[in-house]
């Protein structure tokens, strides 16, 4: 979503997905008819009013006007409702601060989340060349959003996009589960096709960082030229390579496939995982200049969760590993990886 205040009214742009909107409101389409492109659009006017509001500082609403700008795209693979919203400012309207309050979706999508962005007058706001400025998110149960241009900065938008990053690692049970069943043999060592001998604590510790260092130089890399704009591909391929990342780490804690090569293979399902976040950046509005900005705080924000639950994890496994059951634990998780994997699979190949 992107907020214009330069007008003599407020104006929202709002990107709507409509699989997830026919979720949330089936009377918004065709009963009949599997096309997300009928939409009702006079239905579609009153949900949207319904939804979405903005009231000032004393907790006046702003009336909303008339929806008429209606336009369906694409990206990638994914049907959007694009839509604007104005809402008209009071006379004694102050520009210091208004919230904006917004449950479109969200109100029986609990996993939908908008990215609100500030644009046009960002000049002034933060006298610089920066036109676009990602400002908050909303999500299920934080469906509020207090905005003050005035406070908009660069490090305000750091902070954002470094928590953002840190949460979407912290909910990406995939990504975790990757890295979980990577590092699950590094306590060990390979012998005739199996893990068998614990390894010294120098030599695992050695081998986890080798894992995670490459693993991060991979998901980085694709991360970074992804979101430049270098490099494209659909989300759909992407996400199913994901979960087969994880099936293939999985049996390799069961048995050693790659055992002397880990860390290149970490590498290469890095890049993959690396388009996968720049899944989640492709979804905030930036200029050239915020984007470098953005793409630096949300690596770091996922760079430090990684790093936090290695730290947690990898001690405990190495534990785990002078005991006669981490053979049954290494290959129970990874059984019950596999099934996950097996699962999204299927589920985002349909």
């Amino acid at each position: 979503m992107f907020i214009d205040t330069h007008k003599p009214q407020i104006e929202l742009e709002i990107y709507l997905p409509l699989d997830q909107l026919r979720l949330a409101d089936e009377s918004l389409f065709p009963s009949q008819s599997d096309d997300l492109k009928q939409v009702n659009f006079s239905a579609l006017q009153d949900y949207m009013q319904t939804h979405v509001s903005i009231t000032t500082q004393n907790s006046q609403p702003l009336t909303a006007q008339k929806v008429d700008d209606f336009a369906i795209h694409e990206f990638d693979n994914v049907l959007f409702m694009v839509m604007k919203m104005q809402f008209i400012k009071p006379d004694n309207f102050d520009t210091s601060g208004f919230s904006l309050h917004y449950n479109a979706i969200l109100h029986r999508v609990v996993t939908h989340k908008i990215y609100v962005s500030y644009r046009n007058d960002m000049h002034e706001v933060l006298k610089a060349s920066q036109d676009i400025a990602t400002i908050g998110l909303i999500r299920y149960q934080r469906e509020t959003l207090f905005i003050e241009p005035e406070k908009i900065t660069a490090w305000s938008q750091f902070k954002l996009m470094f928590v953002n990053g840190m949460s979407h690692i912290a909910a990406g049970i995939d990504h975790l589960l990757f890295l979980l069943c990577l590092i699950l043999p590094a306590p060990l060592v390979s012998a005739n096709k199996r893990w068998q001998s614990v390894a010294p604590v120098r030599q695992c510790v050695m081998s986890v960082a080798k894992i995670v260092t490459f693993f991060t130089l991979g998901h980085s890399l694709t991360l970074a030229l992804t979101t430049l704009g270098y490099i494209s591909f659909p989300a759909k391929p992407i996400e199913i390579l994901v979960a087969a990342s994880i099936l293939v780490s999985a049996l390799n804690a069961i048995r050693p496939i790659f055992s002397q090569s880990a860390m290149w293979i970490a590498f290469i399902f890095g890049l993959i995982h690396g388009q996968a976040f720049a899944i989640e950046m492709s979804h905030m509005g930036f200029d050239t200049q915020a984007i470098i900005v953005a793409l630096v705080a949300f690596n770091l924000g996922i760079e430090t969760v990684q790093l936090l639950i290695v730290i947690c994890v990898v001690p405990v496994l190495a534990m785990l590993a002078r005991t006669y059951f981490y053979s049954a634990i290494r290959i129970t998780l990874s059984v019950l990886a596999m099934a996950a994997a097996s699962y999204w699979i299927i589920e985002r190949s349909v």
